[in-house]
């Protein structure tokens, strides 16, 4: 029996819920009545609120959507059970050794077509890589943690995950130097996953670095951590052009929020 399997299912009208079964009440709690809690800033697109678990914390995530689809659909998806999906990608990261927090459940809300949901998972204080970086650490320090984020990519992948949006604000942080992984909303399960695969991944990270303005040489760290020396060209081409497609549509996107 997978950890995924082990999850308890739980239905209170007109929700559904699957949660870790170690936490059950608190968890509960905390998907089914969100307005207990404060309501935290994020990084992200969705809503997120801390709520108490036993001697550390939680964090739920509401899912939004981005992109020009978002404007019209914010928090639904067709017929999709995204929170579901991660839930399962999440679980299987955190059964095989990966670097993430302790995933401990999600709900949605089904309006058929269309779906909403929430993620709850461990939270503990940390900054995000973009965050860590601009804080402008120790070299050592710094060459640690990239080293380390390096490594729990590769150790994802050896999981056979690919990330759907492994970028800088989806790599952790802790005071302690520990790096931990996030986010597996769209992210697939693959048997196996393919060496384009692992490149479209890195090349992803990669125009994080370029977009937020951060220095390459501090992927190449992350690279060095990982355990490849160059990334193949003609994929790297087509991710610039892709990288520069998508600023472009960003800048699009601005403008559209603009009354």
């Amino acid at each position: 029996m997978s950890f995924f399997d082990t999850f308890v299912n739980l239905v209170i009208e007109p929700h559904s819920a699957t949660v870790n079964p170690r936490y059950i009440d608190i968890v509960r709690d905390a998907l089914f009545h969100p307005e207990r809690f404060e309501s935290q800033k994020s990084a992200g697109r969705g809503n997120t609120y801390l709520f108490p678990l036993e001697e550390h914390q939680g964090i739920a995530r509401e899912y939004r959507r981005g992109g020009l689809i978002g404007h019209f659909l914010k928090r639904h998806y067709f017929l999709d059970n995204r929170p579901i999906r991660e839930l399962e990608v999440w679980c299987h990261a955190y059964e095989t050794g990966v670097p993430v927090p302790v995933p401990l459940g999600v709900m949605w809300l089904v309006h058929w077509p269309f779906v909403s949901g929430t993620i709850a998972t461990h939270y503990f204080p940390c900054k995000h890589l973009q965050e860590f970086l601009e804080s402008k650490p120790q070299l050592d320090t710094k060459r640690d943690a990239l080293l380390r984020a390096g490594k729990a990519i590769r150790m994802m992948h050896t999981s056979n995950i690919f990330h759907s949006d492994l970028q800088v604000r989806n790599i952790l942080v802790e005071p302690t130097g520990a790096v931990s992984l996030i986010d597996f909303d769209n992210s697939k399960i693959l048997n196996p996953i393919s060496d384009r695969a692992r490149y479209r991944n890195l090349l992803r990270l990669k125009r994080s670095f370029e977009k937020n303005n951060l220095n390459l040489d501090d992927f190449e760290i992350i690279c060095e951590g990982y355990g490849v020396d160059r990334l193949p060209k003609g994929l790297s081409i087509l991710y610039s052009i892709k990288g520069k497609a998508s600023s472009a549509i960003s800048r699009t996107e601005s403008r559209v929020d603009k009354p």
